[in-house]
């Protein structure tokens, strides 16, 4: 009789607590809610980003043609100005031994070239002789530069009046030979119209780069 008293007293094991009937109805109902909430925030995540991915490309493509079409405008320009230049030298229309023909002739295209071309052009002779025009950003006028037998070798820097003539020299800078600057030596070279690497400039310190064209006579002579 003892035994079977301590067996009984030994606790049972005791039954989960079943939930209330409210609380499964409940969480029916929400459960498929929020998993359709869920659902539907991460399909438009997706979609958000994928609109935003097109958009981006849509306009990185809108941006490149943009680049291109301006790029394309400013060498053709640049290459057109180089060509008339040259084929008025060689019809004997522009001396390229006369400064100051070369100063005018430059004078005259200056808007074309100011905002197409960049800031300057200029003449190189195979004797070393130099002539060019162009724009002083600091203080936004025309100047123009020579060198050769006229400047002892030495680059020299002149004020402009309104018709483009050289007026109050400006500058006397070291020696300069046109032969040997980049954009010279790349035109040799290459024989035709080309680009040159970029080079530091002489009279402002900034770097540059040139279109150049070389222009041959009739005997086929480097003019």
């Amino acid at each position: 009789m003892k035994r079977l008293q301590r067996l009984s007293a030994l606790p049972g094991r005791r039954r989960p607590p079943r939930l209330p009937l409210q609380t499964i109805l409940i969480a029916a109902f929400v459960i498929p809610i929020v998993g359709a909430v869920g659902l539907t925030a991460y399909l438009s995540f997706r979609t958000g980003r994928q609109a935003v991915e097109d958009l981006a490309q849509q306009l990185m493509a809108e941006v490149s043609d943009r680049v291109q079409l301006q790029l394309h405008q400013y060498l053709s320009s640049a290459q057109s100005i180089n060509r008339l230049n040259a084929s008025a030298i060689q019809t004997g229309q522009l001396n390229p031994q006369d400064p100051k023909a070369l100063t005018q002739y430059f004078w005259q295209q200056r808007f074309l070239f100011d905002n197409v071309c960049g800031a300057a052009i200029y003449f190189g002779d195979p004797q070393g002789e130099f002539t060019g025009l162009g724009r002083h950003r600091p203080t936004n006028t025309w100047r123009i530069g020579r060198s050769g037998q006229s400047t002892n070798g030495r680059y020299y820097s002149y004020a402009t009046d309104a018709q483009g003539q050289a007026t109050q020299l400006l500058k006397q800078g070291d020696r300069f030979d046109p032969r040997v600057r980049p954009w010279y030596r790349a035109a040799t070279q290459a024989r035709t119209g080309t680009w040159s690497e970029v080079y530091p400039d002489v009279s402002q310190q900034d770097l540059k780069i040139a279109l150049s064209q070389p222009v041959y006579n009739a005997a086929g002579n480097l003019q």
